[in-house]
């Protein structure tokens, strides 16, 4: 199974979280390293080739690729496995599912804008990197999806 969460910004600070929770990064000098770079438009390119070189390397190799979105799997994760289940083999069909919660979201303060849950200088730097590109929809870190084509991009 493969998922993609296309705001791969709320991505970031997430792994940015995660990181500063189990100590691995100081959250002032590595909300900086992360975010202030001016990387994060390549990152998010970067990130995207990579998940679908991943997805199509594996049809290629022959294995059954159910992709799902990130917005299936944390709004309905029994349904999303109900869903795969039906795509896969008839060994896995039968078997209970239990909801699960990551102790991610342990971590993870959702609540918080970009500024909270990094810094306010990432924060900004982010915004001044995004803002004037396709990504600006992804500052807004609760949006799961962007906005339809012909929307404006200004957030």
């Amino acid at each position: 199974m493969a998922v993609w969460r296309e705001n791969v910004l709320a991505r970031q600070v997430s792994s940015f979280e995660l990181m500063v929770a189990h100590g691995r990064v100081q959250r002032e000098a590595g909300a900086r390293e992360h975010f202030c770079g001016g990387t994060l438009t390549q990152q998010i390119e970067d990130l995207t080739r990579a998940y679908r070189a991943g997805v199509s390397a594996a049809r290629d190799a022959g294995l059954k690729v159910v992709e799902r979105t990130f917005d299936e799997v944390v709004s309905d994760l029994c349904g999303t496995v109900a869903a795969v289940t039906d795509e896969l083999e008839a060994e896995f069909r039968g078997r209970p599912c239990r909801p699960f919660e990551s102790p991610h979201v342990l971590t993870s303060q959702r609540h918080k804008d970009l500024a909270g849950r990094t810094t306010p200088e990432a924060a900004a730097c982010a915004a001044r990197e995004l803002r004037p590109s396709a990504y600006a929809w992804m500052l807004d870190l609760g949006r799961r999806h962007p906005p339809p084509r012909n929307a404006s991009r200004s957030i």
